[in-house]
């Protein structure tokens, strides 16, 4: 069904209840900012939100940048505007499946997770990291004795893993190079640091394969194979990743990166990490 988005203008009838005494105020605001959004399913201003809900513009605009920190809103500085990121949308997926339908990404994550046993895993990008905003935890013995328990909502910097550097395959070479100096000028002083040019040659490779491949050092650790799922918004950028230990990920590239590109073709998400790289760069 197509958007029905509320003008600014709009007039509004009915209002939310008070909050009760003994809520906690900041999380009942929250869940009523949150709810606001559902509300004009579109981006607003801190001060849309502030009228909506009678909240102090300073109040609201902390509230605003704690969620965005914690990658549940996306901010645009150009239009000074909020709005909910994929995270929020697969909040609840798993209650009543059946009746409100299990979304189309998470349906194919399933798939792999069964023809895999291993890890299956959705990123987007929150600022200099990769977040994990949605994961299947690996369900087969035989992978699962040798691999981890992922936490949902984990972040790693995109130039330290693979899901990363399949975002930023998609950035031009200057935002590349943006990531890069902000990332080692606030890495901790025994963080790993890479290079301009290293981390270059790794997405040059990325962008001609098609997929991020993350291995080890040699040992029970588990490593990543990642690929872009097309996003009809740029500055929300999806990831699909594999994830079980090093030897099969390293054993079995080939046959797990044709799974996701065989998933993505039968839950028709067209186009992989080529059409979106290219459209990204070119800035469409």
């Amino acid at each position: 069904m197509p958007k029905k988005w509320i003008p600014e203008d709009m007039f509004v009838v009915g209002r939310r209840p008070d909050i009760p005494d003994d809520a906690v105020k900041s999380a009942a605001r929250v869940v009523q900012i949150l709810e606001v959004f559902d509300e004009l399913q579109r981006p607003a201003t801190v001060i849309e939100i502030c009228k909506r809900l009678a909240y102090p513009q300073s109040s609201t605009s902390a509230i605003l940048r704690t969620l965005v920190s914690m990658g549940l809103l996306h901010h645009d500085p150009r239009k000074r505007t909020f709005v909910p990121t994929r995270r929020v949308a697969l909040f609840g997926s798993w209650i009543d499946g059946d009746l409100f339908g299990r979304s189309k990404l998470r349906r194919m994550m399933d798939i792999l997770n069964e023809q895999t046993g291993a890890i299956v895993l959705l990123a987007t990008r929150n600022g200099r990291n990769a977040k994990y905003i949605e994961i299947v935890q690996s369900n087969c013995a035989r992978v699962a004795e040798r691999s981890v328990h992922l936490t949902l909502g984990t972040e790693r910097n995109l130039t330290r893993c693979a899901a990363g550097e399949v975002i930023l395959a998609g950035l031009s070479d200057a935002e590349i190079r943006r990531v890069v100096t902000a990332t080692n000028a606030w890495s901790a002083p025994d963080e790993i640091r890479f290079t301009h040019t290293e981390v270059m040659e790794r997405i040059k490779q990325v962008r001609k394969q098609g997929y991020a491949l993350s291995l080890p050092p040699k040992g029970p650790r588990t490593g990543c194979i990642a690929m872009a799922l097309p996003s009809s918004d740029p500055t929300q950028p999806l990831t699909l990743a594999i994830g079980g230990p090093r030897e099969m990920i390293e054993g079995e590239t080939r046959r797990l990166t044709s799974l996701m590109r065989s998933a993505m073709r039968v839950f028709d998400f067209d186009g992989g990490i080529e059409s979106y790289c290219q459209a990204r760069v070119a800035g469409l």
